[in-house]
């Protein structure tokens, strides 16, 4: 959650954020991504009025709308996701519309049809090598795309083995 103090500023013009101010939740996992930055952060609204603010508006206003419980369908079955320990959602990856990996963001799975997925082992691929080309990078010690990779071999044929260390 980001939290506004007294005497901050914005990150783009430096000056102290008063009024119509804009809040990022924290949407990019990835800190090699251009978009890392807005990532749980504020800034004055005018100041997001280039193509990349306004790209970060709307990425991150379209991964608050897939979190929301009420939006947890199944891309498998169309089905709503109620039992959060079923729940499987793969978040913004890549805010790079050229790379492969970009047409997986904002994918919402059950667990349980994983298997189902047509595209399962494309994902473990294309993923694998964004990870091999140096095109990602943790922003704690939890290796999260590698844990997402595993989460989607489990319910695929795939050889990608334990990595998430």
């Amino acid at each position: 959650m980001n939290i506004i103090m007294k005497n901050f500023s914005c990150s783009i013009c430096g000056l102290k954020l008063d009024k119509d101010i804009h809040s990022f939740p924290p949407f990019v996992a990835n800190l090699k991504d251009p978009l890392y930055k807005y990532g749980d952060t504020s800034f004055h609204s005018n100041c997001l009025e280039n193509n990349e603010g306004k790209k970060a508006i709307e990425l991150s206003e379209r991964s608050l709308f897939h979190i929301k419980p009420v939006n947890r369908i199944c891309k498998i079955d169309g089905n709503l996701i109620t039992d959060p320990d079923d729940y499987l959602f793969i978040p913004l990856l890549t805010s790079n519309e050229n790379e492969e990996l970009y047409k997986f963001n904002f994918l919402t799975f059950s667990k349980k049809n994983i298997k189902k997925w047509p595209n399962g082992n494309k994902f473990i691929e294309v993923a694998d090598d964004f990870i091999k080309e140096g095109k990602w990078l943790d922003t704690s010690e939890f290796k999260f795309l590698n844990h997402l990779i595993q989460e989607v071999s489990i319910g695929n044929d795939s050889n990608y083995g334990d990595r998430s260390n």
